[in-house]
């Protein structure tokens, strides 16, 4: 991109480039209005074409950002939205940022950077302004130390807004992973989809680096520390820091979830599981609240007659079974106990039976079998199947 110091923008005479990220310019600018002081101009140049449609976005973005009126929120005083031009104004900080305080401890080679309470205010305010403009359904996007301006008192300002809109599920997706700071963040937002969830894996990254005093994921080239946000293992925060309690490294780890839904569900309940666990060794419950609720409710089917009906229905068959089991269970043993058969009757035939001991004894219709005796019909008792049934009154022998 070429610079555009010496260029009027709007009411504002550029300076000097104070600096530039992704398709973001940073001016020194001045007012030509009379008794006007310095400001900081933002200039957004999206590619072209614009595939995200940031600069259809860009009006409506960068207007609710000019609603806000927080105390840990940098207001803007004014904001353009040309079709050739897209900026916004900010009062020129006299204070230091994060990015630059951090720099200066790492020059004086401090193992950590800044003090525990001090890192729990920082993020903190953070996280209050975070959850003001996330209930405005405005997504920061650009959360980095550079991002936070720290006041004399500690009192902390967020500035440097994206402008993104919040990722709709129907918005084709994107890759940007040249837009930004990389070191920042989140695997999602590595393509276009910008959420309240993003801002808070980048506080995480942001809270990591405050504890450890170097940032979780490094690499030569921005794509690859994205990947690494992507795919590595959350490093641990212990092995660098092996005095720091267990529960802070624990609410780190939930703001470093590499799944949105795993994260914490608002900025506002990560500040209070930092605060918890700060406060005390046990580590804090993190509750995560569900992205959908389904209710699943018992089906009951009423009791009417049909249903009685086929229960009695059941209960009458059962008996029944029960009660043919009962009868032939109760039927004698052996063959002569049962009258009306053909070989039954005095003198009609006898029963031939057959001992253990081998021979035959012929046995009237008075005789009794013993328990030994097999009893069979003698084979003249036994009409055939083939032979003429004899006359009526007359004996078949």
């Amino acid at each position: 991109m070429a610079e555009l110091a010496g260029v009027m923008v709007g009411n504002y005479f550029l300076l000097e480039c104070l600096g530039r990220e992704g398709m973001v310019e940073t001016y020194r600018a001045r007012p030509t209005t009379r008794g006007g002081f310095d400001v900081e101009l933002r200039i957004f140049r999206p590619s072209f074409p614009d595939p995200t449609g940031f600069q259809e976005h860009f009006a409506s973005e960068v207007e609710k950002v000019w609603r806000c009126h927080h105390e840990h929120v940098q207001p803007l005083l004014e904001f353009g939205a040309g079709d050739d031009l897209l900026f916004c104004v900010t009062e020129f900080a006299q204070v230091e940022t994060l990015e630059q305080i951090l720099q200066e401890a790492e020059r004086q080679e401090c193992l950590t950077p800044l003090p525990i309470p001090l890192v729990v205010r920082y993020i903190t305010q953070i996280c209050t302004a975070l959850q003001y403009v996330h209930e405005r359904q405005i997504v920061h996007g650009n959360i980095q130390p550079s991002s936070v301006l720290v006041q004399s008192n500690e009192h902390v300002l967020l500035t440097n807004f994206s402008m993104k809109h919040i990722y709709q599920d129907d918005e084709p997706v994107v890759a940007q992973i040249e837009e930004g700071n990389t070191a920042y963040i989140a695997p999602e937002q590595i393509l276009g989809m910008f959420s309240p969830a993003s801002d808070i894996y980048a506080v995480g990254v942001l809270l990591y680096r405050l504890l450890a005093g170097h940032l979780p994921y490094d690499g030569e080239s921005g794509g690859e520390i994205a990947m690494k946000h992507t795919n590595d293992p959350i490093p641990s925060l212990r092995e660098w820091k092996p005095d720091l309690p267990e529960s802070v490294e624990l609410v780190v780890r939930v703001a470093l979830a590499k799944n949105p839904a795993a994260r914490f569900p608002n900025a506002n309940a990560l500040a209070e599981a930092l605060l918890a666990a700060v406060a005390s060794d046990i580590p804090p419950v993190v509750s995560v609240e569900p992205q959908k609720r389904i209710e699943v409710r018992a089906r009951r089917t009423p009791f009417t007659w049909s249903r009685a009906l086929s229960l009695l229905t059941i209960v009458l068959i059962l008996l029944g079974l029960v009660g043919t089991l009962f009868f032939f269970s109760s039927l004698p043993l052996h063959l002569q106990d049962f009258s009306g058969l053909p070989f039954h009757g005095d003198g009609l035939g006898g029963i031939v039976g057959i001992r253990r001991g081998g021979g035959t004894t012929s046995t009237g219709p008075k005789a009794s079998a013993t328990a030994t005796d097999v009893l069979i019909p003698s084979i003249g008792s036994v009409p055939s199947a083939r032979s003429k049934p004899p006359l009526s009154g007359q004996l078949h022998r």
